[in-house]
């Protein structure tokens, strides 16, 4: 028997400080296909009747921008826009109390090119587990390396992901994991790595090598392609 679909929240990060993009802007203002990153991110996640709110986690000297941007696109469903943390741990915890679903997916606000089949296939497996992150198996093959630059060991590349974003979690189960971090002085990552520490499995859900993060000018490059291919 065919699963349903669940409904779930979006907690959106976007209080990086952009400082590989070499620009003095937030890298989620930058424009490509005539929107901003930001905008075309939260549009992905709109347009799914899965989706009931959006917390965008921002800068605080950035919030009014984002609550503009959020109007001339028409995105009713952000239903708040926060300050965020000194990191992106303490920004995501920060929107995670403000979550009103079981469910919720965590995302880079920069990674404008998820599609609603992996936001879909990500919900459909927190019907089974608590747990659930994109990722994608690692192309290049990768070596551990010491502080001298000294080859120490080959690992196996059959066994590694580069994990992506949206990670979908019980929202009291993160929260829980996002509470511990806090109390133990842990900080991490990504949101999985948390919910690995206080003993959560995580499942990884096949996701596409275009699903990139725009970091650096390059990556901007790269997201002016995909587009004009689409």
């Amino acid at each position: 028997m065919k699963r349903k679909n669940i409904s779930a929240s979006v907690v959106i990060a976007a209080a990086g400080n952009s400082t590989r993009m070499g620009k003095n802007t937030n890298k989620q203002f930058l424009m490509f296909d005539r929107k901003p990153i930001l905008a075309h991110t939260l549009l992905a996640f709109s347009a799914l009747p899965e989706i009931t709110e959006m917390i965008v986690v921002t800068r605080k000297d950035d919030i009014l921008t984002v609550q503009d941007m959020i109007k001339d696109f028409s995105i009713p469903k952000v239903k708040a826009v926060l300050p965020g943390g000194t990191t992106r741990q303490e920004s995501v915890f920060l929107g995670l109390k403000h979550v009103q679903e079981d469910r919720v997916l965590i995302h880079d606000g920069a990674r404008p090119f998820v599609t609603g089949e992996e936001i879909r296939s990500l919900l459909l497996e927190l019907n089974t587990c608590s747990a659930v992150a994109l990722g994608v198996p690692v192309k290049d093959t990768v070596k551990r390396v010491s502080k001298d630059g000294l080859v120490t060991e080959t690992l196996p590349r059959e066994e590694l992901w580069q994990i992506q974003t949206p990670q979908g979690f019980a929202t009291a189960e993160i929260l829980s994991a996002h509470q511990k971090a806090v109390m133990d002085g842990v900080l991490a990552t990504d949101d999985c790595a948390l919910a690995e520490y206080i003993d959560i499995p995580v499942r990884i859900v096949p996701g596409s090598y275009r699903n990139i993060k725009i970091t650096t000018p390059e990556d901007l490059v790269l997201a002016e392609a995909f587009t004009k291919e689409q």
